[in-house]
């Protein structure tokens, strides 16, 4: 992609094609069908860990595979070099958390070693394989001419995975015989099923909204998306719902700028969107019984907070290096915090404080990469914010691209409050919804030039 190019230089007839394997959006669609179905459901056969090392060597070859078949091609993205740099210094980074790891022994045992979940070799490939997945995603809609259908494969495949992790969300009450209970489908922790759900939904939904298909397909996108809500309320995660609230604001301002009626029926349905989605958030702030009362809704509320103080302290003493990948659980045990005691109904006595990560994802990059982790991550902020602005120019023309950045925006704010980028399945599915959105220009470009 070029995006310093006009929109006026692109043609119908121009073949922008790459001469490469990826040329048939059937085999597109089949193999990213097959690889996020299996990144789904390896969540519950495999383990999130084992199913995520697959996931990555999968990436990795395909990436290869790619580049290779492309002859070297590169399609440039605005985010290269903060990518690439990010990547550079990761490997730094890398070494550090390891060197602070044999210095100061990981807290969680099953974490100890440096590939292990939370480990900073885990962290480090988890990251590679995110950015081998944002270029074959990129190489995906650059492989044909049709504007936002070439996001189709993209868009088709993460459908199909919803309702596969659909199924597991319904399975599994079933299956354990607790109705009640908050679910995981695989995910271990209920938290990531959300963060996994906000990133799905709402590629499903600008569809369902802004493409133009027939009754049949909109039913079936419209019961998709009720079951799907449905799911996330399931998984009782304040983050997650409270995202899902903010994405819904996207989709639904972008659904009012496609619709043709006067500036105050347009007003009107924004400022009613303000409103419910205020409502929907007040709501979430102080619900969910079984999880805590009205005035301290549960104990990770508290531990929260000291997660937070942990990661402002962790930054002010290591501002320019972090402590590096992995290494934010024995950091935080080196000063020496306290916090309630889970398995007591008092919370008394206190124990010492000991979290994985820093409850978010800002926090998260200062902590573990210092000034420059934070300062990567809100330059990518920016250009996918002014991206995803030139795309509400005309929503219509890129619905795909609307459900990313609906998709992100939803798990940034859940993610402000939490960390879930170290799961590869959400890393990898992220990491897609930020190249459809990086390319929806192009699309928009495209299909208006087919149109005139």
């Amino acid at each position: 992609m070029n995006s310093a190019a006009p929109e006026t230089e692109v043609r119908p007839s121009t073949d922008i094609r790459p001469q490469s394997a990826l040329s048939s959006d059937g085999v597109l669609l089949a193999g990213w069908t097959a690889f996020i179905g299996l990144l789904v459901a390896g969540q519950e056969r495999m383990g999130p860990l084992a199913s995520g090392d697959l996931a990555i060597a999968i990436l990795l070859a395909a990436f290869a595979a790619c580049l290779f078949a492309r002859r070297g091609r590169w399609t440039r993205t605005a985010l290269d070099p903060i990518v690439g740099l990010w990547t550079i210094l990761s490997l730094g980074w890398c070494a550090l958390g390891l060197h602070r790891q044999s210095l100061s022994p990981n807290p969680y045992d099953f974490m100890l070693y440096g590939g292990g979940p939370y480990g900073p070799i885990h962290l480090l490939a988890v990251q590679i394989g995110a950015s081998a997945a944002y270029y074959l995603a990129v190489w995906t809609i650059d492989a044909t001419r049709h504007g936002d259908a070439s996001a189709a494969p993209l868009t088709a495949s993460l459908e199909i995975a919803s309702a596969i992790t659909l199924f597991l969300c319904i399975s599994e009450p079933i299956r354990l015989h607790n109705p009640s209970a908050r679910i995981e489908a695989g995910f271990t922790n209920a938290n990531l099923l959300g963060s996994f759900l906000v990133l799905m939904i709402p590629a499903v939904l600008a569809q369902l909204l802004l493409s133009p298909t027939n009754t049949a397909t909109r039913a079936v996108r419209g019961c998709l998306v009720a079951a799907l809500l449905g799911a996330l309320m399931m998984t009782r995660s304040r983050g997650a719902e409270s995202g899902m609230a903010i994405g819904l604001v996207v989709i639904v301002v972008a659904w009012a700028s496609r619709i043709h009626a006067g500036k105050r029926l347009r007003r009107s349905v924004l400022a009613t969107c303000a409103v419910l989605a205020c409502v929907a958030l007040g709501y979430l702030a102080t619900s969910h019984h079984g999880l805590g009362d009205y005035l301290d809704h549960s104990r990770s509320d508290g531990q929260r907070r000291i997660a937070w103080r942990a990661g402002c302290m962790l930054i002010a003493r290591n501002p320019l290096t972090g402590v590096g990948l992995g290494a934010f659980p024995a950091a935080m045990v080196g000063l020496g915090l306290r916090e309630p005691n889970p398995f007591t109904r008092s919370g008394l006595p206190e124990i010492s404080a000991r979290h994985v990560h820093a409850h978010n994802v800002a926090l998260q990059a200062g902590a573990e990469r210092g000034i420059a982790g934070i300062a990567l991550l809100a330059a990518a902020g920016v250009v996918l914010l002014r991206r995803a602005l030139r795309l509400f120019r005309d929503a219509s023309l890129c619905p795909a691209a609307i459900g990313g950045a609906a998709a992100i925006a939803a798990w940034t704010v859940q993610n402000m409050a939490d960390y879930t980028a170290w799961l590869p399945a959400i890393a990898i599915v992220l990491a897609i919804q930020i190249a459809v959105v990086m390319h929806g220009d192009r699309s928009r470009a495209i299909l208006k030039s087919e149109r005139s």
